[in-house]
C-alpha cells in the first residue's frame, strides 16, 4: 500500500470545495499531485502554465465555482503570472496550487532547481492571497485558507505553494520522511540529464537534417519549440516536405542513439493554418 502523500490531500480538499477538473504542466515537482487528481478527478494537461490558469479561471466562471491550476514552481509558476494578473483584474475565484523544491533548499537564494528569488513575494504581488506550506502539519489549513481567499468577495486568484509529498500521521494516516526526496532526485537526473539532454541533442540533429533537405525547394522553416517544428511551403511541395521531416526524424535518431530501439513518436498534418493542426 502506497503512502498516502500531498496529492491525496489536495484531492480531498478539491472534492469538499467541489472542483472536479485541474488544469496544468506536469512538473517533477508536482508529481504527487499530478498523478492523485488524475486518479481520482479529472486532469487537464496544457502546453504552458498562463493557459493552465486560464482554462481553470474560465471553467470557474463558466461552472459558478472555483477554478484550479496546477504548475511546477519557480520560473514556471511565473509563467502563470499574465493570467493571474486577468484573474485578479476580474475577480475570480482561481486556486493556484504550485509544486516546492526540497525543503532543506527552500529560501536559501541557492537556485535549485527551479527555485527563483523570493517566489512568495512575487506571486503575491499578482494574486489575492500567497501562501507557503513549510510544515506538512499545517498543509491541509493552508490550502483551505487559500481557497476560502480566492472565494471571498472582492476575490481573485489564491496561490499556494508545496504541498509535501508526505503528510505527517492524524491528516492522511502515514510519514516516510526522506523516500519522496529521493525519488524525486532520482526524478531530476532522468528528466534533466537523460531525457531532455538526449531530446536536445536529437532536435538539432533533426533540425540541421532537415534545413539541409529544404534547401532546394522554396519551403521554410519558421518554428521550433519544444515539441513542434513549422513549415510553411507551396502546397505543391508538401509531400515532400513531409517525407523530408520524417528522414530527418530517422537520421538524428540514428546519429544519437545508432542501433539502440529509441522511437521517438513525430506525426506530421499538412494544414492552411496553424490552428488546423490542433484539430
Amino acid at each position: 500500500m502506497s503512502t498516502p502523500n500531498g496529492g491525496d490531500l489536495l484531492v480531498r480538499v478539491l472534492r469538499e470545495l467541489g472542483v472536479d477538473t485541474v488544469f496544468g504542466i506536469v512538473s517533477v515537482h508536482n508529481l504527487p499531485l499530478v498523478e492523485a487528481v488524475a486518479r481520482d478527478l479529472r486532469f487537464v494537461p496544457v502546453r504552458h502554465e498562463a493557459t493552465a490558469v486560464s482554462a481553470a479561471d474560465a471553467y470557474g466562471r463558466a461552472r459558478g465555482t472555483l477554478g484550479c491550476a496546477l504548475t511546477s514552481t519557480g520560473t514556471g509558476a511565473g509563467n502563470a503570472a499574465g493570467s493571474l494578473i486577468e484573474a485578479l483584474s476580474a475577480q475570480t475565484a482561481v486556486l493556484h496550487v504550485t509544486g516546492q523544491i526540497d525543503s532543506p533548499y527552500l529560501g536559501q537564494g541557492r537556485g535549485f532547481i527551479h527555485e527563483t528569488k523570493d517566489q512568495p513575494g512575487m506571486l503575491a504581488a499578482v494574486s489575492h492571497h500567497a501562501a507557503t506550506v513549510t510544515e506538512a502539519a499545517d498543509a491541509g489549513r493552508v490550502l483551505r485558507t487559500a481557497a476560502a481567499a480566492a472565494l471571498t468577495a472582492p476575490g481573485g486568484p489564491a496561490e499556494e505553494a508545496g504541498i509535501p509529498d508526505a503528510l505527517p500521521e492524524g491528516d492522511t494516516g502515514g510519514y516516510a520522511p526522506g523516500a519522496s526526496s529521493g525519488a524525486r532526485a532520482r526524478g531530476r537526473f532522468t528528466r534533466n540529464f537523460v531525457v531532455q539532454g538526449s531530446a536536445a541533442d536529437w532536435a538539432l540533429l533533426l533540425l540541421a537534417a532537415l534545413r539541409s533537405s529544404l534547401a532546394p525547394l522554396r519551403a521554410e522553416l519558421v518554428f521550433f519549440q519544444h515539441d513542434e517544428v513549422i513549415v510553411h511551403c507551396p502546397d505543391e511541395e508538401a509531400p515532400a516536405v513531409v517525407a523530408a521531416i520524417a528522414a530527418a526524424s530517422d537520421r538524428a535518431t540514428a546519429i544519437c542513439f545508432g542501433d539502440v530501439p529509441v522511437r521517438f513518436p513525430f506525426t506530421t498534418a499538412v494544414v492552411g493554418c496553424y490552428a488546423e493542426a490542433k484539430g
